[in-house]
């Protein structure tokens, strides 16, 4: 069944992050994009884990072909008229900088050359690249490059397996907590990594793979309390881009509340029997 939640998930995702981009208001607006990170994370998990499962391997080639077909002509096209755009608008040295951004963003690399210029997001008076953006396309792109091959590597270790799941679960658990801690370290010391590098924005991917692989478990929770557990969640987003602070702290340990009120939203989905609740309902 078509998860239709999630695409009101994705709404408010975007919503907050324009909002903050608008009016600087929610002060934290800019976790709509932590929440895209868990999304995407379980969206891919599912996908990869279920083929695998029923499949006994993954196509990484036609996977990797559906990524290029859907990403590469709209984000080719945009890089073009932007970089065409900057030699118009902009001086000779920011329009050759913004080129160089062009040519990281198209190589889904931009997070990287973000996070060696000591990039500050939360600094609102430099000079912004109109390709910044681009940082986090980057970072799914590369997790989307290495994690089909580590679900493989799991599937052939544990899937087949009596608990193979589970085990499955158990292992991305230990790589997030190990992903949050170098997260948290970066944090402390590197203001830049800590907000493009990849080791540093990881774990929250992970926690939405984590979900993914545990969702068997989760079917138990009945509909009287998914209601609850949905309406704490997406209060704690919202709070999530009230509170969290600019800079430091961000993304660990302050990303964390956005983080895992997504992924319990996400776990635990709610569809209301009354139509007016859930108009979008797909009727059979």
């Amino acid at each position: 069944m078509k998860r239709l939640d999630l695409q009101g998930l994705r709404a408010l995702a975007v919503g907050i992050v324009m909002v903050n981009h608008a009016f600087e208001w929610p002060y934290g607006g800019f976790i709509g994009v932590d929440i895209f990170f868990v999304l995407s994370g379980f969206l891919m998990t599912t996908v990869l884990f279920k083929e695998y499962e029923r499949s006994g391997t993954i196509r990484l080639l036609a996977f990797y072909r559906r990524r290029i077909r859907r990403l590469i002509p709209a984000s080719a096209a945009v890089i073009a008229v932007t970089v065409a755009a900057s030699y118009v608008l902009f001086l000779p040295s920011r329009a050759m900088s913004t080129a160089w951004d062009g040519v990281a963003s198209l190589l889904f690399v931009s997070n990287w050359r973000f996070a060696a210029q000591a990039t500050d997001y939360f600094t609102q008076d430099a000079a912004t690249s109109p390709l910044q953006h681009y940082w986090s396309l980057s970072l799914e792109e590369q997790y989307y490059l290495v994690w089909p091959v580590t679900i493989l590597a799991m599937g052939f270790l544990v899937a087949r397996t009596r608990h193979g799941r589970v085990n499955a679960a158990l292992i991305t658990i230990v790589v997030t907590v190990a992903l949050y801690g170098v997260s948290h370290y970066l944090t402390a010391t590197n203001v830049a990594a800590a907000y493009f590098s990849t080791p540093a924005r990881l774990w929250e991917l992970s926690v939405g793979a984590v979900v993914a692989l545990c969702m068997p478990l989760f079917d138990r929770v009945g509909r009287r309390l998914r209601a609850v557990i949905a309406l704490v969640s997406v209060a704690g987003m919202i709070l999530a881009a009230a509170i969290t602070p600019s800079g430091a702290g961000f993304p660990a340990p302050w990303a964390a509340l956005a983080v895992l009120s997504t992924a319990t939203f996400i776990a635990f989905p709610w569809h209301p029997r009354r139509s007016w609740l859930h108009p979008w309902t797909i009727r059979r």
